[in-house]
């Protein structure tokens, strides 16, 4: 989404004044306008769940308290359903997650020998792919990697590091990977040869990675091949219903547009809502005859 939203300072400060006690001198707030921001660790990373009490509200922004000195500005049309002013509400927001639903950061991946361990910034979501040198750094628990798919093809291997080094957009939060979960991609379809019949006639055994996805945008099986004849890529789209769509010659800068561009929806940007005590309801004033 490319709106343009009020400056969340200006905004915060022209509305703050009546929700804060006689005593508090500071305030925090944290803002969601779809995009990620950088965190105190100089990294970027996406928002923690939120709880409070909506205490302003305009076009553009609401403003919900959740502590005495703590408050979140959210893009107001972001919101997957309506709220009023007063109502007690959960806002959770977009994490990078992999095909398997857990966090890509580690922190949902099962602990080992009684420690666990998870990036507290610069998490990066995988495809669920492994291979010796890959392994060291993957920064995932062997429990989880271990149902991952070995992967032998170098080119192949080029391929899936392309997706996963490529940003989805200019705030850098985002590969093209996640454009695929993001999609509700299925766990993909890895066609690994050997080497020497990477260069098969039949593009149905070239090095691939074929994921079936479902979004407000494109609903049907993707497959991102390696042409090694031409050294570059293929992208086919095969909508579950009509005619497959063929982009041929495909340079590794051409990923993302071509990518984002048909599959992406923007819906990973949308705040769920969940009411957890309505709004008090407005007394009618009887006006007299």
């Amino acid at each position: 989404m490319d709106k343009t939203y009020p400056d969340p300072r200006a905004w915060i400060q022209a509305h703050i004044a009546n929700h804060l006690g006689s005593n508090i001198r500071q305030y925090t707030w944290r803002t969601w306008l779809g995009q990620p921001k950088v965190n105190s660790l100089g990294g970027l990373s996406f928002l923690q769940a939120a709880e409070g009490k909506v205490v302003e509200m305009d076009d553009d922004l609401i403003l919900v308290k959740t502590s005495a000195k703590e408050f979140c500005i959210v893009a107001k049309d972001l919101l997957n359903a309506p709220v009023e002013v007063e109502a007690k509400v959960k806002l959770t927001f977009y994490d990078l997650r992999d095909f398997d639903g857990l966090k890509s950061d580690g922190s949902d991946d099962p602990s080992t020998g009684g420690c666990k361990s998870f990036m507290l910034t610069g998490a990066k979501t995988l495809l669920p792919a492994i291979w010796e040198e890959r392994g060291e750094w993957s920064n995932r628990a062997k429990a989880v990697t271990a149902s991952w798919t070995t992967i032998q093809n170098p080119y192949l291997r080029d391929l899936i590091k392309q997706l996963e080094g490529t940003y989805a957009d200019s705030c850098r939060g985002r590969n093209l990977v996640n454009v695929l979960v993001d999609a509700n991609g299925t766990t993909p379809i890895f066609i690994d040869p050997s080497e020497a019949k990477s260069c098969s006639e039949d593009k149905e055994k070239w090095p691939a990675i074929i994921t079936t996805v479902n979004s407000a945008k494109f609903r049907g099986r993707v497959a991102i091949r390696y042409d090694r004849g031409a050294d570059t890529y293929e992208i086919e789209l095969t909508p579950n219903l009509g005619e497959a769509r063929l982009f041929g010659m495909v340079h590794f800068d051409d990923l993302q547009p071509i990518l984002v561009g048909q599959i992406e929806d923007d819906s990973w940007q949308s705040v769920n809502v969940e009411i957890l005590k309505a709004a008090p309801k407005k007394k009618r004033v009887l006006e007299a005859a």
